[in-house]
């Protein structure tokens, strides 16, 4: 991710970078749209009606994005799995980090199958530049996040926009309740969209949650941080932006039931910064791995747990 980066390091310019942050606000500017231009159609790609029932109902949903500046033609885009229609289901909100791909679907997939074997409906985000919102002849992520922070900021709103109006269009179909997994990147915009959206329960895998700290405090990624300030953006600066788009500069409404797996070893988050927050959050359902952020999908525990976390979910009902 620092490669990319640095291949095409345009960080855009301090002043407008600051004019866009102060003139920000999370409720307005990522306030639901195009509710009446959802488009649903059959869906074939990520099929599991093998893995569960020739009666799987298999779909997806697009609807317009703010992206399209960005990303020529780009679309909303969400995979669905239903056992039944919306109206008085569960429903599952699903939302995958950086690099979600069609390799990483042999072990996501687990967690679908678990989850619609415990009767959930399940609904897939496909985040900007990956799988169907790719940039021609890019890889999945590329793009995603670079060193210009206003567009780094416009593609996490936009996540959020989009989130809040599937959770929108959810709720008109009649479903009973709303749930939601999120993975490392995702996870940071699911937990900023708890703001505006009463989750039944949450899983949070490997959650970003403090991007001021992985962009200053991270061996990483600090390179970055020193060339940007070689182009005229101070720590305030830049500092002001990535607090803008990270969960712990925000009062989240998380339910009783949220559990976070999380690895010991992770080279994006910090785990003194994510022990802070799981305290903070008053967060008492956690488990950890001895993996790092890149391997925690092939640990058997992680699969195991959440279908614990499902079915205790179920039995405390």
């Amino acid at each position: 991710m620092k490669e990319e980066i640095f291949s095409d390091f345009d960080a855009g310019k301090p002043e407008l970078l600051k004019q866009f942050v102060d003139s920000l606000n999370i409720e307005k500017d990522t306030k639901p749209l195009f509710t009446d231009k959802i488009n649903i159609r059959k869906r074939q790609k990520w099929s599991l009606a093998d893995k569960i029932s020739d009666s799987l109902i298999e779909e997806v949903i697009t609807f317009p994005s703010l992206l399209s500046d960005f990303i020529p033609g780009d679309s909303a885009i969400f995979y669905v799995y239903r056992l039944s229609d919306f109206k008085d289901s569960k429903t599952i909100l699903w939302i995958p980090g950086f690099g979600v791909s069609d390799k990483a679907f042999y072990f996501i997939k687990k967690l679908f199958i678990e989850e619609l074997k415990q009767g959930y409906n399940v609904v897939v985000y496909i985040p900007p530049y990956h799988l169907g919102r790719k940039l021609p002849e890019k890889d999945d992520g590329d793009g995603f996040f670079t060193a210009d922070m206003q567009k780094n900021l416009k593609i996490n709103f936009e996540e959020l926009r989009e989130i809040r109006t599937m959770n929108h269009y959810l709720q008109k179909q009649g479903v009973a309740e709303i749930s939601a997994w999120g993975g490392s990147m995702g996870a940071s915009t699911l937990l900023l969209s708890t703001k505006f959206t009463n989750y039944e329960h949450i899983c949070l895998m490997i959650p970003v949650v403090d991007w001021d700290d992985i962009i200053f405090n991270n061996q990483h990624f600090k390179p970055i941080a020193d060339s940007l300030e070689v182009y005229g953006f101070n720590r305030n600066n830049t500092g002001n932006a990535l607090q803008k788009m990270s969960p712990v500069s925000y009062t989240l409404n998380l339910p009783e039931n949220t559990f976070v797996q999380y690895a010991k070893y992770d080279q994006l988050n910090a785990e003194n910064t994510m022990m802070r927050f799981i305290e903070e959050c008053k967060i008492t359902n956690v488990e950890s791995y001895k993996t790092s952020h890149a391997t925690i999908l092939l640990s058997s525990k992680l699969y195991n747990d959440y279908a614990a976390f499902l079915d205790s979910v179920s039995t405390n009902r």
